[in-house]
């Protein structure tokens, strides 16, 4: 079995004491949050940090101690694992770098899990932001 690796964040701001979430359109036409393939040697968080900047153009703040791993069948013989941090950004503007990415969209909670498709990623969005406002982020 071929496994492939990726990494990225579940990425928000707070604007105006609202908390908004950052999710990009990816070359299927389908919102997800920012994420990549492994390169190299990279570690998880450095991968996840690249990819959020050719993404969207931010430099993340990653929250300590909070990510979540998925795991899915690409075809019958691959698997894919990505690996979800949590992080912010401040005072920064949304721009996307990578040319493979359609759109991007900074969105509060309800309008996010909306465009989410997959219920992998609106289950780890709502615990995210349940986690964060116990966090007091």
């Amino acid at each position: 079995m071929l496994k492939e690796f990726s990494c990225g964040a579940v990425l928000f701001c707070n604007e105006d004491g609202i908390r908004k979430y950052v999710l990009v359109m990816e070359p299927n036409g389908l919102y997800g949050f920012p994420k990549g393939h492994v390169e190299g040697k990279e570690s998880d968080i450095e991968t996840a940090r690249r990819e959020i900047y050719e993404e969207t153009g931010v430099n993340p703040i990653f929250i300590p101690n909070l990510k979540r791993t998925i795991r899915y069948k690409i075809s019958p013989n691959d698997e894919k694992e990505v690996t979800y941090f949590v992080a912010r950004f401040e005072n920064e503007k949304l721009h996307i770098v990578d040319k493979n990415i359609l759109g991007i969209k900074l969105l509060e909670l309800d309008a996010a899990l909306s465009l989410l498709k997959f219920p992998e990623l609106r289950n780890i969005l709502v615990e995210t932001d349940y986690i964060l406002n116990e966090k007091g982020e």
